[in-house]
């Protein structure tokens, strides 16, 4: 969708710059149909029956994907009859520059598609959950592009857009400052940990929330967290650790047929594979058995083991094969695995959204949009004190355009909803009052 949105728009803006010599009143009227017609939004199953702003979320995955592979992940998007014109490579410059001027270029560009969407709150919530997913697992391309992207947000929204997004990067700063204190007083001790640990510590206010995922963590690994937490305590009395072990990842050493390998997997995937350690070449596990000795629910354990069995890389057969995991499975090393690599990521799975993540955010998004929704009405009456319903239905609609405008029968229900809740009262005549 972004892909084909910048196209058109680097063909229409083409025509308007050559064969209209960049005619005033044109160009104003080719933005405003090209916010018309990007904000035209239905209740759909796309976003999972919300009215929110599709291209808002496209365009937060499309950053992600510039930020992630960099210039690698600029799509080709100019084809033979899409062929810039001389005249137009002089015009952007965009020729005989290098990974980071073309990956800037392109955030610009994507930059003014943005700039059309009214549904901001949209863009806001994937994109900030997509960073963080960057920042934790340590997947930027490029950390000066990180704070150029915000920096532009900023910029083009204000700083209480970014306020969050800004508060994630000093978390994250914070934690390699600590992590570096804890460090240093092993070495005092003389301490030589089996693992070496690495924990970021987040501000829950800032970041996305993430459920608690139960999961039954190895002995060897739980004693080195409940270290970590003893000094973290130590330093800050009063706060209260909640592991979100579902983020987690790390890199461990297995020994195949073929070679060792560093399996860089998820904390799921990889107390899922501790779970083979010391079994014979042939014993298999089963599904119920993996189940039991993680702990983990259901649709994690199956997520984990068809990322693990029935991906593109498997240290692990599924018997029988196939693409779908059942309870009636097993499973065994695959002794046959290997890898050009000495080093192999197997932990995509952490970076693919599920459908569940995908309407749970939409839902939320829907639910602070008519938040706003009452929030906008309640100020506009208090600073009105009487209106009509036309003019408070515009006046909404103006105040909660950047975030995104809601429906006109949810505007409807929320007003209703405020009456309901003596806010505000509605005469005959189809005009509000406040009620103080």
């Amino acid at each position: 969708m972004v892909v084909r949105l910048l196209s058109l728009k680097r063909r229409l803006d083409n025509i308007w710059r050559v064969s209209f010599h960049r005619n005033e009143d044109l160009g104003h009227g080719l933005r405003e149909s090209f916010e018309a017609f990007i904000n035209k939004t239905k209740k759909g199953s796309a976003t999972h029956g919300t009215d929110n702003s599709k291209p808002g979320e496209m365009i937060a995955k499309y950053v992600d994907q510039l930020l992630r592979g960099g210039a690698k992940a600029i799509p080709s998007t100019y084809t033979a009859s899409n062929k810039l014109t001389t005249a137009e490579e002089e015009d952007n410059e965009e020729h005989a520059v290098d990974e980071d001027a073309e990956v800037n270029i392109q955030l610009d560009q994507v930059l003014d598609l943005f700039r059309f969407v009214h549904g901001k709150a949209v863009f806001e919530a994937f994109y900030k959950k997509d960073l963080a997913r960057r920042l934790l697992m340590g997947r930027s391309a490029s950390a000066d592009a990180e704070r150029s992207m915000l920096s532009r947000l900023k910029t083009e929204c204000g700083a209480a857009f970014t306020q969050n997004l800004e508060q994630m990067f000093k978390d994250v700063e914070l934690a390699r400052e600590e992590l570096a204190s804890y460090k240093s007083r092993q070495e005092e001790r003389q301490e030589k940990p089996q693992i070496d640990l690495s924990v970021n510590i987040l501000s829950a206010a800032a970041w996305p929330t993430y459920p608690d995922i139960s999961v039954r963590i190895p002995a060897d690994i739980k004693n080195t967290i409940d270290g970590y937490e003893a000094h973290y305590q130590s330093k800050h009395s009063g706060r209260k650790l909640d592991w979100k072990h579902s983020l987690a990842h790390c890199q461990m050493k297995a020994r195949f047929a073929k070679g060792s390998k560093e399996l860089v997997v998820s904390s799921f995937q990889a107390i899922v594979l501790l779970l083979f350690n010391g079994l014979d070449k042939d014993e298999q596990l089963s599904y119920e058995h993996i189940k039991a000795e993680s702990g983990l629910p259901d649709a994690e354990v199956i997520r984990t083991l068809q990322s693990l069995a029935c991906a593109k890389l498997r240290p692990l057969t599924k018997h029988p094969r196939g693409r779908d995991v059942a309870s009636t499975d097993t499973f065994s090393v695959n002794l046959a695995f290997t890898h050009e690599k000495y080093r192999v990521k197997i932990n995509q799975v952490q970076l693919k959204e599920t459908k569940e993540e995908n309407k749970e955010t939409h839902e939320r998004v829907a639910a602070d949009r008519n938040f706003e929704c009452q929030a906008a009405i309640v100020r506009i009456m208090k600073s009105r004190k009487t209106i009509g319903h036309s003019e408070l239905v515009a006046e909404v609609i103006k105040a909660t355009r950047s975030r995104g405008v809601l429906a006109m029968a949810d505007i409807k229900r929320n007003i209703d909803r405020l009456i309901e809740k003596d806010y505000m009262e509605r005469d005959e005549g189809n005009t509000y009052s406040y009620v103080a």
